[in-house]
């Protein structure tokens, strides 16, 4: 019998260890280490934005224990979960947050964590805020031949956006989807979604109006200087004082007018025909005063001509100086 249990000890020594090892398998009682990706949750208030540069989404678990303990975890709805708030008083902040065993939730089970893939974050905190903006029309396509896109009407002009307070301080305008101007059409009107500047980093700010949008299609226009234009002064009806022009040199004065080359052709050969153009200044109101007084020139132009604009678009204001003084006494009869 002795005999029996030491032939082959050493093969019966493997196999007794082989069906050891493969009885703690079936178990699961081996240990293992392996990692696993899981969700990254982060809690704040409810008028803050958060972003996490990088754009990081998942944190990789390293994580430590028996292999069906493992497989079970890889089953559980993990999460690593970040609590983060701004203070009162601030609108952004970027806080860093050593991630750690307390950041987990649904581990359970004999599993430990042996490392956190990335280690940190960083977390970009912004408080939300509205603020209204100038909206602009994009224009696409080309009118016909000879035509021009003229006037361009927006409704609403303003419209309200929202996003990170300290972003919305960096963009002055928002544009329009798309217009399409056919070749074909002299006007078009349509509804367009606003959009936000391509300019603005991370699509952190959004709006959800629409605007009517109307715009004009019309004959190129051309812009010529005008000389010679007289300037008369308008009375009202019972004005008893006389007013004149302080610098005689300024009964004529020249602008620049932009419109139909034809009709700045028809005006231009003949500056003074007051059926064409008008300038003169309104001297309603004014009393007895023998200081110069400042008065603005008024323009009746043609349908379709207009002044030209100075180059912050606003358009040119003319002023001219003017004396009032009492009229002459009618001599006596005898």
């Amino acid at each position: 019998m002795r005999h029996w249990l030491l032939r082959d000890l050493g093969t019966k020594l493997l196999a007794l260890f082989l069906g050891a090892l493969l009885w703690f398998y079936a178990r699961g009682e081996v240990v293992d280490t392996q990692t696993i990706p899981v969700k990254l949750d982060i809690k704040t208030e409810e008028d803050v934005i958060v972003t996490v540069p990088g754009g990081t989404t998942t944190i990789e678990l390293e994580v430590q224990g028996k292999k069906s303990d493992i497989e079970r975890l890889q089953q559980a709805q993990l999460s690593v979960v970040v609590f983060a708030q701004l203070d009162a008083g601030e609108d952004d902040a970027s806080p860093t947050v050593t991630l750690s065993e307390k950041n987990v939730t649904g581990m359970g089970g004999n599993v430990n964590i042996i490392s956190f893939k990335p280690p940190k974050i960083t977390l970009k905190l912004s408080r939300k805020g509205q603020q209204p903006k100038q909206v602009e029309v994009q224009i696409q396509g080309s009118p016909p031949p000879g035509y021009e896109v003229g006037d361009i009407l927006v409704l609403p002009s303003t419209v309200t956006v929202e996003g990170p307070k300290t972003l919305l301080a960096t963009v002055d305008t928002v544009r329009t989807g798309p217009v399409y101007v056919p070749p074909n059409q002299r006007t078009w009107f349509g509804t367009r979604q606003v959009a936000i500047d391509p300019h603005v980093e991370g699509g952190e700010i959004t709006c959800k109006e629409t605007v009517q949008v109307y715009v004009e299609v019309r004959l190129v226009r051309a812009k010529v200087t005008i000389e010679g234009i007289p300037v008369r002064i308008q009375y009202a009806a019972g004005f008893k004082y006389q007013v004149k022009l302080k610098d005689p040199e300024t009964a004529t004065i020249a602008v620049d007018l932009v419109g139909p080359e034809g009709k700045l052709d028809e005006i231009n050969k003949d500056p003074g025909n007051l059926d064409l153009i008008v300038a003169f200044v309104d001297v309603t109101g004014l009393g007895l005063s023998e200081v110069a007084q400042k008065r603005t020139v008024r323009f009746v132009l043609p349908p379709g001509v207009s002044l030209a604009k100075d180059p912050d678009g606003k358009e040119r204001r003319f002023e001219l100086e003017v004396m009032v003084t009492e009229p002459s006494p009618e001599p006596e009869t005898s």
